[in-house]
């Protein structure tokens, strides 16, 4: 019996302790801090506007704390604390040591004050008290968040202050940055200009509605001022355009520290100076070097000149048309050379033959010639339903046709295209369907201004009577477009023409025509005529092989009648838009007729609405 009791008391005892461990709010940490902790139930106080009470439990820790004394207080008259004992959340009749707060109406804007919980070792928890007030807090917003001003010039910025209170207050914390209140809801802050060009600055604006004593709100503005840009001046004998330091041309930021222009180059010295006194000068292998270098270009012409500082690198680029010439091509053509009126022109002395290359498709650029002009014709009239569908059958193969073209022919005379073709290197099939579209590519009608293959700015004011216009006062007459001509060539201008119509009359010796007269008949196509290819024999000068223009009998694409090289006229296109009236298409051509000395005719426009022949190119000139 002895025994059983004893296990008896020992489980009795391992069960006390059990229980005492279950129901012990003392942590390892309680049992080992010597520190007076105050502890509220809830944590945060917080009420309405209306009259309230509110209770709020105060706990002592460690466990050996929990018997001092405590007192509270609080300093503002709308709300009063006393120590009291209140019920607590458990069931039964248990009492908590607790601070009651008593509220009066709030009938204004938020407010809060403190309570002071003071344990009588001197310990302190201070608890934020607030109650809500009838009317809505104070809130404040800008319009824009932030603001970005640049180092040089820096625009004054207006902010809109949106905010439910009277008034509002905006102050910046730098003396760079300083605000204006208009007294209209707004503010305006002005910067100074900034001469760091190393790092951004920064200020703040804060703007502050209502009072500490009512609500506040407040919102902060952050300003940034860019440091001062870095400005990059090309300049050089291999830049045109831009001869000299003192007739530099500023380039185009893209990126931080990094520059590009546009302009043509040739073989030549390229500087560029920097507005943080550096002068650096492109050494020909891709770096920006000290020492100046010549550059040798492989062809002179439009390139994108880019420079990055950050690496000391630089990029020169062609600009140039889809699909145009090779330059491996180029050798294949004769040139001759003419000189009139002080300038001198290089052309080519044959129509180009080019079909775009292997890349370009199936569609080929311009159309071969075609001998027989019976076996692809049979438009019955000028309003069969080639004029909105394609009639294959009456296409040369490479326009995506039936037809065979000339080889041999083509080679020798030129391709016939379509303006769109040769301007843009973008293929038509089928040339008649083509003549509907003869509308010059947006960036070359009037009203537009483009940049040519030399960099010159060109305006296209409107189509003008050469009677009343010049070369000087009118840059679309000797405007230098690409197209499809190889690179550092362009398709022949009004100028281009005139100047090598000119030379043709000297060759003759015979009194040139003026500018204004240039709209008509010059006696000279003996002399320009090739000695071979015409259906008969055509009257010729002894000036007419050493003119060496070669101008050959092409034909174009009738109504009725599809290619024809045997042909009565040669005609080319001349790069310059036409008239804009009903039927008149915006091309000029020139045109030459068999058997006929006296009749070489600078026209317009195509007369039945035609739209493709050959056309020649010429070498790049400068002329800035």
């Amino acid at each position: 019996m002895k025994t059983l009791r004893m296990l008896y008391t020992a489980a009795l005892l391992s069960a006390a302790m059990l229980l005492a461990g279950c129901y012990s709010t003392d942590t390892d940490d309680d049992l080992l801090s010597t520190a007076t902790l105050i502890s509220i139930y809830p944590s945060t106080v917080s009420v309405g506007s209306a009259a309230a009470t509110q209770n709020v439990v105060v706990t002592l820790a460690p466990k050996s704390k929990r018997n001092l004394d405590w007192s509270c207080s609080v300093q503002s008259a709308w709300v009063t604390a006393v120590r009291e004992k209140v019920p607590g959340e458990s069931t039964g009749t248990v009492y908590e040591d607790a601070v009651v707060l008593v509220f009066l109406e709030n009938t204004a804007y938020k407010r809060q004050t403190t309570l002071t919980i003071t344990a009588s070792d001197g310990t302190v928890l201070e608890v934020p008290v607030v109650q809500k007030g009838i009317y809505a807090d104070a809130y404040v917003k800008a319009a824009p968040e932030s603001l970005t001003f640049m180092a040089e010039n820096p625009q004054p910025a207006a902010v809109a202050i949106d905010t439910n209170m009277d008034t509002f207050a905006a102050v910046s914390d730098s003396d760079w940055c300083t605000v204006v209140d208009n007294g209209d809801g707004t503010i305006t802050v002005t910067c100074t200009e900034y001469g760091d060009n190393t790092a951004d600055r920064t200020a703040e604006i804060t703007v502050t509605a209502g009072t500490p004593d009512t609500s506040e709100a407040r919102t902060v503005i952050p300003v940034t001022q860019l440091r001062k840009d870095v400005y990059c001046y090309l300049y050089g004998s291999g830049v045109p355009k831009y001869p000299t330091r003192e007739k530099w041309g500023q380039m185009t930021k893209l990126s931080d520290r990094v520059y590009v222009d546009s302009v043509y180059v040739k073989n030549g010295r390229f500087s560029v100076y920097t507005t943080e006194g550096d002068t650096y000068h492109l050494d020909g292998a891709g770096n920006l070097s000290a020492a100046e270098t010549d550059l040798t270009v492989d062809v002179a012409g439009l390139r994108i000149v880019t420079l990055n500082l950050n690496e000391k690198t630089y990029s020169i680029e062609r600009i140039t048309t889809p699909n145009c010439l090779p330059d491996s091509e180029v050798a294949k053509y004769a040139t001759s050379t003419y000189t009139a009126n002080g300038r001198t022109k290089v052309w080519m002395r044959a129509g180009l033959d080019w079909n775009g290359g292997e890349n370009i498709g199936g569609i080929k650029l311009g159309s071969r010639m075609v001998s027989d002009a019976n076996n692809v014709g049979g438009y019955t009239s000028n309003v069969s339903s080639y004029e909105t569908v394609r009639v294959s059958d009456y296409d040369e193969v490479e326009s995506g046709g039936k037809a065979q073209g000339e080889v041999e022919m083509s080679a020798k005379y030129g391709r016939i295209y379509t303006l769109t073709e040769f301007l843009t290197g973008t293929p038509k099939a089928a040339v008649e369907l083509a003549r509907l579209l003869t509308d010059w590519p947006a960036q070359y009608r009037p009203g537009s201004t483009f940049v040519d293959a030399v960099g010159n700015d060109i305006p296209v004011s409107s189509v003008k009577s050469l009677a009343s216009a010049d070369f000087e006062n009118t840059p679309s007459l000797s405007m230098q477009i690409q197209g499809i001509c190889p690179y550092g060539w362009h398709v022949a201008n009004v100028q281009d023409f005139y100047d090598m119509l000119c030379a043709a009359a000297a060759a003759k010796g015979v009194t040139p025509n003026p500018l204004s007269a240039m709209i008509g008949k010059w006696s000279v196509p003996d002399v320009l005529r090739s000695a071979e290819g015409w259906s008969a024999a055509p009257t010729r000068h002894a000036a007419a092989d050493a003119f060496g223009f070669d101008f050959f009998p092409q034909g174009r694409r009738l109504f009725k009648s599809g290619y024809q090289y045997y042909a009565s006229r040669g005609e080319m296109f001349i790069c310059h838009p036409g008239g804009l009236s009903s039927g008149v298409y915006q091309c000029w051509r020139i045109n030459a007729l068999t058997n006929n000395a006296a009749d070489l005719t600078v026209s317009t426009t195509y007369n039945i609405g035609d739209c493709s022949a050959s056309f020649r190119c010429v070498k790049n000139y400068e002329n800035f």
